[in-house]
């Protein structure tokens, strides 16, 4: 394919696109969303080009790439580009084989693993497009967990696409996506409106969707929950990435799973990288990779939630990790007495290495809010749950007007399954500061979970004003590489989803 492309049957010198300009914007695209444009994609993308200049009324292609360079990653422009280039296009139940080991293999493992306690299990799908593919492993979860009321639920969804994120958050859908769904499951799970199929807010409301862009964005985070993961799924989504961009996810997933978690990629999927804690297995015909190391034993089965009261002490906190296991679990940890090299280690989420740093501070300088407050966040980011709320507990009662220990207090319980007490904790930090950007965010998302729409979108709206007034380059306490533009245009993205959706009556 060679010179100018007609993109109308009425043409003209500014309706037309050069391969160079092509070219540019499939570079754009790789270096922007990882996103790579193949040959046999390129009249694909030329059409999207030419309706996307025509929709925003550009005089000439040109001008619509130049505004991409320039644009803020929610751009309406740009999110109609990604919307366009990628497929969108799922279905519940898709891949017969991965949902039967998951039902069959990786399910009743995990149950096994509590030994009949009810326990916690935590669920990425990375890439959920309209949000098939997590409804289908809350169905799955919802009819093969026992006694699934006392198991804490954590199912996270992320997307680039907004758009489609709206669509899963709505959670209707057209008879198409039911193809490979039991009659049995459309009954039961799904009610007729009009000529499409509503969920049942009992399983919708088990999904917390966010927007996250694979490449881009930082992970783990444990603002965001996502950290110490049983099974991540990322199915059909590197088929759009470079070989470098797969492997610099596949390393940032490997940091996300917990040990033992399974990855699961798409069918379509060609990988080829040796990822240091991945290995990879295979159950029948089906391929998946494992995260080494022991399995959670540790704070992860039946986590009682803690309660912050200041009537009385903590409870005594067990020893976290020995020296010994620190060293094992981490190549070489440095070591280190200072609270400075402790705050590095915590940015670095290097949280073995947190521990051990954390406890030769406090052998050193005795009992500090600060030091125990990194030493819960290591803790939470391991997924040792209930520790990690005794020692956030305990950091606030030594410091009763730390915003970051009620706060991070608040976020343990919310993953611990206890809205109304994480909502109090979430209250009190921003009774201590007030424009308290972190706690407004998390408060509008765990009010939204709870069906809350309005309020959640409004709290959501007060985060956004608190981060478009800060400084655009500057850092986020807490939040790994997250500059205050960064967080603002991930804001706007949230209230747009949850704001296109069937608002709650107001009370």
């Amino acid at each position: 394919m060679t010179g100018t492309s007609c993109l109308s049957d009425e043409c003209s010198g500014c309706r037309t696109v050069t391969w160079q300009q092509e070219t540019e914007l499939c570079d754009y695209l790789r270096v922007r969303t990882g996103i790579v444009i193949h040959e046999h994609q390129r009249d694909d993308l030329r059409a999207t080009l030419q309706s996307a200049v025509t929709r925003f009324g550009y005089a000439q292609a040109d001008d619509y790439i130049q505004h991409l360079h320039e644009c803020s990653p929610d751009n309406q422009e740009l999110e109609y580009l990604i919307a366009n280039v990628t497929v969108g296009e799922s279905y519940f139940f898709r891949d017969k084989g991965q949902m039967e080991f998951l039902r069959t293999g990786w399910l009743p493992q995990l149950v096994a693993r509590g030994k009949g306690l009810p326990g916690s299990v935590r669920v990425w799908s990375a890439g959920c497009s309209h949000g098939q593919e997590i409804y289908s492993l809350a169905i799955m979860l919802h009819e093969g967990v026992p006694a699934r009321a006392q198991w804490n639920l954590q199912l996270h969804a992320t997307d680039i696409n907004a758009e489609a994120l709206t669509v899963a958050v709505a959670a209707r859908y057209s008879s198409w996506s039911f193809r490979s769904t039991p009659e049995a499951i459309c009954k039961r799970y799904f009610s007729p409106v009009n000529n499409e199929f509503q969920l049942r807010e009992e399983i919708s409301s088990m999904v917390n969707f966010s927007y996250l862009n694979l490449v881009e964005d930082e992970f783990p985070t444990i603002t965001g929950g996502l950290h110490s993961m049983d099974l991540i799924l990322c199915r059909n989504v590197f088929i759009y990435f470079d070989a470098a961009t797969v492997e610099a996810v596949m390393r940032k997933f490997a940091r996300c799973l917990a040990p033992g978690g399974v990855l699961m990629l798409g069918g379509a999927d060609m990988v080829n990288v040796d990822i240091e804690g991945l290995e990879m297995q295979r159950a029948g015909g089906v391929f998946y990779y494992r995260r080494t190391g022991l399995d959670r034993v540790v704070d992860l089965w039946a986590p009682e939630p803690v309660y912050l009261d200041n009537s009385g002490d903590a409870d005594d906190v067990p020893a976290a990790v020995s020296r010994e296991e620190a060293l094992a679990a981490d190549a070489t940890p440095e070591k280190t007495e200072s609270i400075e090299t402790l705050d590095q280690l915590v940015s670095q989420q290097r949280w073995n290495e947190v521990l051990v740093a954390a406890d030769a501070c406090l052998d050193g300088e005795g009992e500090s809010a600060t030091v125990l407050l990194h030493k819960a966040c290591a803790l939470a980011g391991l997924g040792r749950l209930g520790e990690a709320a005794q020692l956030s507990q305990q950091a606030a009662l030594l410091d009763p007007m730390d915003k970051h220990a009620h706060f991070l207090h608040a976020l343990v319980l919310i993953e611990q399954g206890d809205p109304d007490s994480a909502e109090s904790g979430m209250r009190k930090a921003l009774y201590i500061d007030p424009r308290f950007l972190e706690a407004h965010h998390q408060l509008g998302l765990l009010q939204l979970r709870q069906g809350q729409r309005d309020k959640g979108v409004k709290s959501l709206v007060n985060a956004l004003e608190i981060a478009e007034a800060g400084d655009p380059e500057c850092t986020i306490h807490g939040a790994a590489d997250m500059t205050y533009q960064r967080m603002a245009e991930v804001l706007r993205k949230e209230i747009d989803i949850y704001s296109s959706t069937t608002s709650e009556s107001s009370a």
